[in-house]
Formats: C-alpha cells, structure tokens, sequence
C-alpha cells in the first residue's frame, strides 16, 4: 500500500509528463496538413434552433477530444450547454472530460512535492517541462499554484478527480437506458487513435471560437458507434473501478508517505515501519467525507449488472467469449460476455450470489487449505468483507501490530477483529496461516 501511495503522490504527474511529452515532433512545419474547427455560428447556423445549434457545436467539440484537445472540447460542450443545456452529447462529453479538467495546472501545483524528493527528481521534472511542446495542453497543465506541498493536500487534490469520476457513474446510470452515437470506432481503434495523436496531433486555438488541428488529430476516418445499454454498464463500472481505487487511496490520511524511505530507510523491518507511522499523529486517521461507504453501492451495482449481462448473454455475446466481433458497430464491439462457470468450474449463478451476499455486508466462511497453510493444519472463519467499509476504523494505527520477533516480523495485530473484518477475532491466527505474519528470519 506505501508503494501504491507514493507512486500515486510522487508519480502521477510523471505519468502524464511521459504521456504527454513528446521529443517536438508534433510542432508545425512547412507544409504540415492541417484542419480548421470553427464553432462560431454562420448566418446559416443562426437560423436553426437551439437544439439543433447544440448539437452542431457539439459535433464541433467531438472533433478535439483528443488528448492534446480536449481542454478546447470542453469550452465547445459549455456553449452547446448554454444554448440547449439538455443536448445529451455535450452532458455525455462533459462528464466524460470532468476527470480530466480536474487535473488542470497539476504540473505546477505538485512541483513543491516532487522538489521534496532531491535534486534529481527537480531536474527530472524540469527537463520534461521543457521539453513539452508549447501547446494549449501544456499551458493547462501549468496553470495552477504550486500549492501541493504535503500529503494531506494532494490528498484534498484527488478528492476533486473522485468527485468527478463518481458524477460521470452516476450519470452513466441515469442515461443506461439511452442510445448515443460517437464519432469513434473500437476501444481498441480509439486507444490506437489516441496513441498516434499523442506523438503528433498539434491543436492550437487561432481565435475566439476557432481552432486548428494536424491531420494527425482527425478522428474523420473512423466509423461512428452506437453506445447503448450494455456500453453504458461497460463504461459505469471501469468508472467505479477507477472510484474504488482512488477513494481507498483518499480515505484515510497518509502523512509521512513520502518521506518514509528517507527517514527508515527502503530496507526497513516491519517494525521500524510501524514505529515510524505510529509517531506521526495524523497518519492513519479516517478523512472527512472518505467514501468508503460509497463502495458498497457499486460493488451491489456490478452485481445487477453482471446478472444482466449473463441473462442477456445470447444478445450481447451470441458469438461466444472467443469472438471479437460480437456487437459490431458498437463501442464495445467484442460483446459482454459472461462466463457459465468460473475459472473453478463453479457455475456463475453460485458466484454472483455469494458476491451478492458479501455486497449485502453478510459474514461468510472462509477456509485455508491445508496444503495451502503456512500452519500446516486448515483453518476456518468467518470473514465480513465490508465490514471495514460499511463500519470504517477511526484510526488505523489501532489495528497496527503491537509485538515483533527477533528480526522485526509482525507478530499479532492491534485488534483482534481487524476493524470487524474478521468478527470471531482470529485475525492473528489466520493471517499467521496465510503467512502475513509470524514469519521467520530466513
């Protein structure tokens, strides 16, 4: 989980510096093909109605989602809203892009964070400032404060990217019964679009309202798609996935993170780890408005929907899991398949309702084999697995393990229930059998 964090606090926004730069390759030159986008409205345009008006600068704005564009894409999606706030591709596309402008200016504003780890990492990230082409991405990434200066504030960051991804799901779920067509082919289509784009596509705004894009970036010769039901369930739940991951890396506070190698060492045994986190008072206490609960209602959400899918399945996968080309025309064209039978051969009705019963926060049995135990003998218990979302620990450090061997291997935990998460209150023991603690000095 410390990896996790730090890469989260420290590399993030190396990862969209790798993305985004390029060697200059895409800045313009003698000759370069290029394509104009003007959404300033004709006389001709003038004459139509307002939804027609909208959705025509809506069609404009589809044209710069790309990765270098789509800060321009969303001021388009805002005039087609203030004309027809109902147009349904400009609200998909705004909730769509809602992630993405919360990022704006995070090059800037996480600098203080990553000066924080040397002279080496500055340098880093100033040769891939300046190495980044002039562009309108550029200068979105760059406009911001550097305020970023410690793990609560990068923390209070991603709560915007949460807030963002959670309002786009909820929006998915609302629209799941409508029909849209994008200006796209495949996911896989796209991502290849998207990675071309990402080396060459040049888009610059001209003038009010006026923009010019390389050839690179037209999306023109790819085939429209529908979007319906099962690409809306699709798109709803890699969102939740994307959600979860940043809620649980939001809901309790993590100072001291960054600096934990640094002042430990990258080598250091449990026990000093523990120690170190156990003298910095904030760490580990559960956040205000942490979302942990939020969870549950998306884990219960997949469910619904995959028992959709799988009664749909000769409808959304009539060619088997085998075939890419179940649903052509759609976005996701390779189908939603779900499976008969798990990996284990256990028939997927048995599986879902033993999720069904875990999103519905029941206590279920758990069973380590012997041949599987680090005891050498099987060990049975009863696990709530959400309790620790449905009824979150106030302060992490209570559950932290107490006593260490020799060579400073956990031994125990701090509370026997592990927050409720085991509610017999073997967690000790059963973490011994699964070798997460009591481990030797070998």
């Amino acid at each position: 989980m410390n990896g996790n964090l730090k890469m989260t606090f420290v590399v993030l926004i190396g990862i969209t510096l790798l993305v985004s730069c390029s060697s200059g390759r895409n800045k313009k030159g003698p000759g370069t093909p290029v394509r104009v986008v003007d959404t300033n409205l004709t006389d001709e345009s003038k004459l139509l109605d307002d939804q027609s008006k909208a959705e025509k600068l809506a069609l404009a704005g589809e044209q710069l989602v790309t990765p270098v564009a789509f800060m321009y894409a969303d001021s388009v999606f805002d005039q087609a809203l203030s004309i027809d706030s109902e147009n349904f591709r400009a609200n998909f596309y705004k909730r769509f892009l809602a992630p993405f402008m919360s990022l704006k200016g995070y090059m800037a504003r996480f600098k203080p964070l990553i000066v924080q780890k040397g002279e080496e990492a500055k340098k880093r990230y100033e040769e891939r400032i300046k190495n980044m082409p002039n562009s309108g991405l550029k200068t979105f990434l760059l406009d911001g404060p550097e305020d970023i200066t410690n793990e609560k504030t990068a923390q209070i960051f991603l709560d915007g990217l949460v807030k963002a991804k959670s309002e786009f799901r909820a929006f998915l779920e609302k629209n799941k019964d409508r029909e849209l067509t994008l200006n796209i082919n495949s996911v896989e289509l796209m991502n290849k679009a998207m990675n071309k784009a990402e080396e060459d596509c040049r888009v610059e705004q001209i003038s009010e309202g006026v923009f010019e894009y390389s050839e690179e970036c037209s999306m023109a010769e790819v085939l429209q798609v529908k979007v319906e039901r099962a690409d809306f369930e699709l798109l709803k739940h890699i969102t939740a996935g994307h959600e979860i991951y940043a809620t649980l890396l939001t809901a309790y506070d993590v100072t001291g993170v960054i600096k934990k190698d640094e002042i430990v060492g990258k080598d250091a045994t449990q026990e000093q780890v523990v120690e170190y986190f156990r003298s910095i008072e904030d760490f580990g206490k559960i956040r205000e408005n942490h979302g942990l609960k939020n969870i549950q209602a998306m884990g219960s959400d997949a469910v619904v929907g995959l028992k959709w899918a799988y009664e749909l399945r000769q409808k959304l996968c009539p060619k088997g899991r085998e075939d890419k080309l179940n649903r052509p025309g759609h976005l996701f064209k390779n189908g939603l398949c779900v499976p008969e039978y798990s990996k284990d051969g256990e028939p997927i009705e048995q599986v879902l309702a033993f999720f069904e019963r875990v999103m519905n926060a029941e206590t279920v049995e758990m069973v380590i084999p012997k041949n599987k135990s680090k005891t050498n003998d099987e060990v049975r218990t009863q696990v709530a697995y959400l309790s620790p979302l449905v009824n979150p620990v106030v302060d992490l450090k209570t559950i932290m393990p107490i006593n260490f061997n020799e060579c400073g291997n956990a031994m125990d935990v701090g509370e026997p229930t592990m927050g409720g998460y085991f509610p017999l209150g073997d967690a000790t023991h059963v973490l011994t059998a699964t070798g997460s603690l009591n481990r030797s000095c070998r």
